[in-house]
């Protein structure tokens, strides 16, 4: 069975109240059965505690920046019940008029040097590239790469955190048809370190 995340259950039941129309008890009472025989009980238990978590987490952060109770409400019921994906973008705009959050438009000065910075973390975590061990072993069969990872910057210090990997180019063997191996190129990677460091020369 494919992994089970609590938007693909949200949104079963979303669709039976929405679409099919079905808002009796008795309708969504066959819906969360036929919903318990394709998942299993405990795995829809899991669902529903991780969403209590995620909630209770976003409550908790929230509170950390505000105090109005009804703003951290909404918010976090937007956050958690309203929306697609965990991997949903908030745009500035969405979170100004419907979170409600107070979101502070930037100068085209702040604003030039907030792109220069997302601009640098782009090239430092190399996010437009693709992963591919090939990029990096070129024409060697093996070497050593540090990978950045994440990055916290204070005033006077600049932590990373790095991986250091080995890979390797191997040839392994593989049957595509009966009798006949065809020799296939893999890769090996092994984490050798990881971990946070001050780097300073960034």
């Amino acid at each position: 069975m494919p992994p089970v995340n609590v938007e693909d259950v949200n949104a079963f039941i979303q669709l039976a109240m929405k679409e099919a129309g079905l808002k009796n008890e008795d309708a969504m009472e066959k819906v969360f059965e036929l919903l318990a025989a394709k998942v299993h009980p405990l795995v829809l238990g899991a669902v529903q505690r991780s969403r209590e978590q995620i909630a209770f987490l976003a409550s908790n952060l929230m509170k950390c920046h505000l105090n109005d109770a009804t703003m951290i409400e909404n918010a976090v019921g937007v956050l958690t019940r309203e929306r697609f994906s965990h991997d949903y973008i908030i745009s500035r705009r969405e979170a100004k008029e419907i979170l409600k959050l107070n979101i502070i438009e930037p100068e085209k000065a702040l604003e030039s040097l907030i792109a220069e910075l997302l601009n640098a973390y782009t090239k430092l975590h190399e996010l437009n590239i693709p992963y591919n061990p090939e990029m990096y072993l070129s024409a060697s069969d093996s070497g050593i790469f540090d990978f950045n990872r994440g990055i916290i910057e204070s005033n006077d210090l600049t932590h990373v955190f790095r991986t250091r990997k080995e890979l390797k180019r191997v040839q392994i063997m593989q049957q595509m048809q009966p009798g006949v191996p065809l020799s296939v190129t893999a890769y090996q990677e092994r984490v050798m370190q990881e971990g946070w460091i001050e780097e300073n020369s960034i």
